[in-house]
């Protein structure tokens, strides 16, 4: 069986324990012999993040990483207004999107 968790909320390198409940859930089924996933869109907060560096590291692209034993893809965007229609739509894009790409890449 081959597992991809879709996580809310993930480990990043401004936030190493957001989302740790579902980075451990996913060891946890992966050391059970089960193969495990996961993607990933990490959003940018625009009033904590906005700089002309995050700009450059943030700006939709896709990496592919094994991240403590799991396959990983991750879709660099930014937070816009999620309570909003045209933002919840956008994250469904993203994260759409990332599933494609790990489906693509690792089955």
């Amino acid at each position: 069986m081959h597992i991809l968790i879709l996580p809310s909320f993930y480990p990043t390198d401004m936030d190493p324990v957001s989302g740790k409940f579902f980075q451990d859930q996913a060891q946890a089924l992966s050391k059970s012999g089960l193969t495990v996933g996961v993607a990933f869109c990490e959003g940018r907060s625009l009033r904590r993040g906005l700089s002309c560096k995050a700009i450059l590291t943030h700006h939709f692209q896709t990496t592919y990483n094994d991240e403590n034993g799991l396959p990983t893809v991750r879709i660099f965007g930014w937070n816009t207004i999620g309570q909003l229609t045209l933002g919840a739509a956008l994250g469904s894009y993203l994260m759409a999107r990332a599933a494609n790409e790990y489906i693509k890449r690792y089955g």
